[in-house]
């Protein structure tokens, strides 16, 4: 019997937990040729503040890319002026 071990952070929902179990089941079924139920799906959950990753916290990570996120979304709603190369926001008038 296959034993097929997920590490995540902890924080997922039950529904998609689930998900992942078929998903795992039906392609290591099919991989093996094995019925469906002789796959076991374990979950190893960790708190964000026991990983890292490139020298940096997980918990700093998250926080450093909702940041550049927020950059990203505010320069997507700048607005070219018509004949103009300045820009302005939209919720600012020349």
């Amino acid at each position: 019997m296959p034993f097929v071990t997920i590490t995540l952070i902890k924080g997922h929902s039950e529904k998609e937990k689930r998900e992942i179990i078929a998903g795992c089941a039906e392609v290591v079924s099919k991989a093996l040729q094995l019925p469906e139920d002789h796959i076991w799906v374990r979950f190893d959950e960790f708190s964000e503040n026991n990983a890292g990753r490139g020298g940096v916290p997980y918990s700093d990570i998250s926080k450093i890319e909702i940041k550049v996120e927020k950059r990203k979304k505010r320069s997507s709603t700048k607005i070219k002026n018509e004949g103009s190369n300045e820009s302005r926001t939209p919720w600012k008038t020349s």
